[in-house]
């Protein structure tokens, strides 16, 4: 089947006929994939990969701190615990998904059984 002279292969789907239809809801769908399709990711953009998760951890050690009142009890003591196991665990296991779940169960475990 050929589409604006071009030969296309045909697999059923509807945009195959009618390929601008795609933008109606997508723009990136039809155009963005013609025209970001290089084989090599741009420097600033690898360099992006590499600073932006440690930004986005410190932003939210930030905000999660952000409240703690270390004149009042409990002192902070259940949010350092549960920022220790995080970076403990980070540190020896290396596995984020792990830091980050254990220190939320501990946190969540401490303040509703002990710091009450």
């Amino acid at each position: 089947m050929k589409i604006f002279g071009v030969a296309q292969e045909r697999t059923g789907d509807p945009h195959d006929l009618f390929p601008c239809s795609n933008t109606a809801y997508d723009p990136s769908g039809y155009a963005g994939h013609h025209a970001y399709n290089s084989s090599k990711t741009p420097k600033f953009i690898r360099y992006l990969g590499k600073v932006l998760p440690y930004a986005v951890m410190g932003m939210l050690v930030v905000y999660c701190l952000r409240n703690v009142s270390f004149t009042t009890a409990p002192f902070g003591a259940p949010e350092a615990l549960a920022l220790a196991c995080v970076a403990g665990l980070h540190l020896w296991k290396k596995n984020t998904l792990l830091s980050i779940g254990a220190g939320t169960t501990l946190y969540m475990v401490l303040i509703q059984f002990v710091f009450i």
